[in-house]
């Protein structure tokens, strides 16, 4: 084979690779996360899964390794909102109880998460013995207590709607959840067909239309032992979401059906299988200016406060970053940033937010974080407690409680005139923490979000180049 053909074929070679990592950057990001491999027995080892700026269309089931015990399940959404623009995180983890003390072997696994095969690499567990006073998990609660579990007939197959409240205050979260169960010595008895277009008739059924919802994303179902009347049974969760509400009044959920078949002597018998209704009283928080725009929750502040260089104190016209987090259980959604007042010698711009909502158990918790630059032009003790606020209710107390932050800016150094203002505001918003050479591309917003794509792309444009120019000057 003469020169020029292998310069051809080394061309279209090189075109396909670039073609190839040009692709990745249009490619779903995926991540796979596990948790400590040196834990004790009854701690959970857990295996999450994440998906950056697109929603979870197809999970396969998490796997299953010998001696660990699957345990709850918990999702987690995390949005990053930038002056550029917005990136979301959606992420599942699964919990693991190691079931007896020594060195667990995990093998390799795979999973499917929309287009993209994942692999879950293969591990080693170091269990070491309980530590004093803990005892194995009553992570999953039945839906009824004892007294109602026995005051119901004894049956092979149930289905139950739990919901943990029948007042709330409007704007309070309440949990829903339906569950089937069934025996374990009978299951292979039972058959639910087209069990995803039930659970999505369920999902239409039970979700009010006069509530916020946060799903609790039930991609696949699966057992879990349970014990009910004094048996063992299959759980398997239907559907489960917390609701925020807008307006009072009753919530009335009709009673939930799923359709199945009971083999014997021959014969599939159908039948459909009812659950109770249940009904949710919305009343409305007590007289404040504010009731109509607070959050209703348990919430508690978190702030940072990073003077450069780790200095004492500021100098004025240097900017100083602070975030404000407000941590707590409810709508993390609707969480508002807080109210602020600052004096004139002190300049606040906004600087982003990031919103973690986590779904676990009967409940949604979280973080609402907002990001602020402070520049001082005046020097002096800024006690940010007198211009910041934050006003909620809290229902388990039934009061409003307003939370202030404790840091004090310390500033030093010469009073800046009224006429530097414009310029340190556009000097700060125009600001973007990267290599300063990155700044030069001038990149749009929908691009910049990508950034890291655009200079792989880049990069492999310059080595092509590079290697087109290496082939043509070679020698033959």
């Amino acid at each position: 084979m003469n020169s020029a053909i292998k310069t051809k074929y080394s061309t279209i070679l090189l075109l396909f690779l670039l073609l190839f990592t040009a692709s990745r950057a249009g490619a779903q990001q995926v991540e796979v996360a596990t948790g400590d491999t040196l834990l004790h027995l009854y701690e959970p080892f857990s295996i999450s899964v994440s998906i950056f700026n697109e929603e979870f269309r197809t999970l396969s089931a998490f796997p299953d390794y010998p001696l660990l015990k699957k345990g709850e399940r918990f999702t987690e959404s995390t949005t990053e909102n930038s002056n550029e623009g917005a990136i979301v995180k959606h992420s599942i983890t699964q919990y693991y109880y190691p079931q007896e003390e020594g060195y667990l072997h995990l093998p390799e696994r795979s999973m499917q998460v929309n287009d993209s095969i994942v692999k879950i690499p293969a591990l080693s567990l170091h269990v070491l013995p309980p530590l004093e006073g803990q005892e194995a998990p009553e992570w999953y609660e039945t839906p009824l207590s004892k007294e109602e579990q026995e005051a119901l007939p004894a049956q092979d197959v149930y289905l139950l709607l739990y919901l943990n409240k029948d007042t709330v205050y409007i704007g309070e979260e309440f949990h829903l959840r339906l569950s089937l169960l069934v025996s374990k010595q009978l299951r292979a008895a039972y058959e639910f067909p087209d069990i995803g277009k039930q659970m999505l008739r369920l999902s239409k059924t039970l979700t009010p239309v006069q509530c916020w919802v946060e799903d609790f994303t039930i991609h696949q179902l699966y057992a879990q032992e349970v014990t009910f009347q004094g048996k063992k049974y299959d759980s398997y969760t239907l559907f489960a979401a917390s609701f925020f509400p807008f307006q009072t009044g009753d919530i009335v959920i009709p009673a939930p059906y799923i359709e199945g078949n009971k083999a014997g002597k021959g014969i599939d018998t159908g039948f459909r299988l009812y659950a109770d209704s249940a009904r949710v009283h919305v009343k409305a928080l007590p007289p404040h200016p504010l009731a109509t725009r607070v959050p209703v929750g348990n919430f508690y502040l978190d702030e940072k406060l990073s003077i450069p260089n780790n200095m004492l104190s500021a100098v004025t016209g240097h900017v100083v970053e602070y975030s404000l987090a407000i941590v707590g259980y409810g709508n993390i959604a609707s969480v508002p940033p807080p109210a602020m007042q600052v004096p004139a010698g002190l300049d606040v711009y906004e600087n982003g937010s990031v919103q973690n909502i986590k779904r676990a158990g009967t409940s949604v918790f979280g973080t609402k974080l907002f990001r602020y630059r402070l520049v001082a032009r005046n020097p002096g003790k800024y006690p940010l407690g007198q211009y910041i606020a934050f006003v909620y209710f809290n229902p388990s107390e039934a009061r409003y409680d307003t939370l202030r932050p404790r840091s004090v800016l310390e500033v030093v150094g010469a009073p800046l005139p009224d006429a530097h203002k414009k310029q340190i505001k556009a000097a700060y918003e125009a600001y973007r923490p990267e290599a300063p050479w990155v700044h030069y591309l001038h990149l749009p917003a929908r691009l910049w979000l990508h950034r890291q794509y655009v200079l792989y792309s880049l990069t492999g444009i310059a080595i092509l180049c590079l290697l087109l120019f290496l082939l043509k000057n070679r020698r033959p």
